[in-house]
């Protein structure tokens, strides 16, 4: 046991010292991997927030997809996602609102409204749209 948590620990240091890298591709691959292994510590947390929060947009936006699977949901993390709502692209808006919907988020009535109009061309199949309509359906219903 103590090898494996070594193990994670050294792999948590290094994708941490990789999201703080001048490269971006480099920031957004190792916050995608980040959201993968969130283990909710505050480091962690700290690292997805400051990605989510990253002065470059592809960087954001590959995050706001990303932390639609993190198993850690932290106020923090929820709040950084709720400022993407602000995001002139329509996908950053959608992953936010997505995630803030999966995770039962109070703000999420706010967050759908203001990704916008949900019929778009090119997402006519897409799940987080299904989701957002499933969950409006459920909440207008008796």
């Amino acid at each position: 046991m103590g090898r494996r948590r070594l193990d994670e620990e050294q792999t948590a240091a290094g994708l941490l010292e990789l999201a703080a890298d001048e490269d971006r591709n480099v920031r957004a691959a190792a916050g995608g991997a980040l959201c993968t292994a969130c283990d909710g510590s505050p480091e962690v947390t700290s690292a997805v927030v400051a990605l989510l929060r990253d002065p470059v947009e592809r960087v954001r936006a590959g995050m706001s997809e990303a932390v639609t699977h993190c198993a850690n949901r932290s106020a923090d993390i929820a709040d950084a996602l709720f400022a993407l709502l602000d995001e002139e692209d329509f996908s950053v808006r959608l992953n936010a609102a997505y995630a803030l919907l999966r995770w039962e988020d109070p703000r999420t009535a706010e967050a759908v409204e203001r990704v916008g109009p949900l019929s778009r061309p090119g997402h006519e199949h897409d799940h987080r749209l299904s989701a957002i309509w499933r969950w409006e359906w459920d909440r207008n219903q008796p």
